[in-house]
């Protein structure tokens, strides 16, 4: 099973929300060698970006070391697996994703999501429903997580 993680999927793994427990499952397959996992390399670092803002907000700065860790060592272990593959910010992605912003108003970092799940054949996984919408809109299979 493929499937293409957005930021705000990736961040459930890792902060207990709605829809963390799919996700984890989604990482357990990944582990077990029954799913492939693929990430936008720009997820990685919203990723970062979202934790520190929601360690910061709960006063807990002192555990997003701790987040960040989790989620680079993730990254690091399934991608030596085969078992996740970074999608890399191209050129083509960028003016792939641009299509959507036009078309449906996007926030560029929300097209390449789109973008992203259509350039490696696999369904898009969002605790977005805006996004999970617009994506089936494009004939692209959504999982709301």
């Amino acid at each position: 099973m493929k499937l293409y993680l957005d930021t705000s999927a990736l961040v459930k793994r890792y902060i207990k929300e709605p829809g963390s427990d799919r996700v984890r499952k989604m990482f357990i397959d990944a582990y077990n060698g029954d799913a492939l996992l693929y990430t936008s390399l720009f997820n990685i670092g919203e990723a970062m970006s979202a934790m520190h803002k929601a360690a910061r907000k709960a006063g807990r700065l002192d555990v997003y070391p701790v987040l960040r860790g989790r989620l680079l060592g993730d990254v690091r272990r399934l991608t030596r697996l085969g078992a996740m593959r970074l999608v890399p910010l191209t050129v083509a992605l960028i003016l792939d994703a641009g299509k959507y912003v036009e078309k449906h108003g996007l926030y560029i970092a929300d097209a390449l999501q789109i973008a992203s799940a259509v350039n490696v054949q696999s369904p898009l996984v969002t605790g977005d429903e805006k996004l999970c919408s617009t994506a089936a809109q494009e004939g692209v299979e959504c999982l709301f997580v």
